[in-house]
């Protein structure tokens, strides 16, 4: 999935079902090489971890922080929910922001500071189904409305089961 002569992205998330002491390790390999990883532990957390790391086409990878804290953002206040069952991950702008595991629903994420006015800002869903049953309810709000949403359930599916974008244009509109 990745693009020859472009920086690529990939961002590794950790969930935690509990407010409890969690641990996590990710690695990303080249070959046989292992040209990035992540293991550590934590206390007390639900969304315990999030990091993207950019791959240049010579090779060359590092962590980034994709959020960019000299655009003006939209007006008015944003906020973003997914509850999934297996899993499920809302990225804005390649910044994961909203997760759900096993139907956990971590409540309304602030998405306000990664909205920027004058650009289209790109809100990534996806849902996995590790076996059996699945479902998600997706919702995007401006203020209190919900300017956007989804949900739906199966059963049988492996994988990916939903994936989509949806884009918030640089005046704070939805784009179909």
């Amino acid at each position: 999935m990745l693009q020859k002569d472009t920086a690529n992205y990939v961002t590794s998330v950790n969930l935690n079902r509990e407010f409890t002491r969690a641990a996590w390790g990710f690695n990303l390999r080249h070959n046989d090489v292992i040209v990035w990883g992540n293991e550590a532990t934590a206390d007390s957390c639900l969304f315990c971890y999030a990091q993207t790391v950019q791959i240049l086409p010579d090779d060359t990878v590092s962590e980034v922080n994709l959020r960019n804290f000299d655009k003006k953002t939209l007006s008015g206040s944003w906020t973003a929910k997914v509850k999934a069952a297996d899993f499920g991950v809302i990225m804005v702008n390649g910044v994961a922001v909203a997760g759900s595991y096993n139907e956990l629903d971590l409540g309304w994420s602030d998405i306000t500071s990664l909205l920027y006015e004058g650009q289209d800002n790109i809100i990534t869903v996806a849902i996995w189904n590790k076996d059996g049953d699945y479902s998600w309810d997706v919702i995007l709000r401006r203020g209190e409305t919900a300017v956007w949403g989804y949900d739906d359930k199966g059963s049988g599916q492996v994988g990916e089961v939903f994936f989509t974008t949806v884009i918030v244009d640089g005046a704070g509109n939805i784009v179909p």
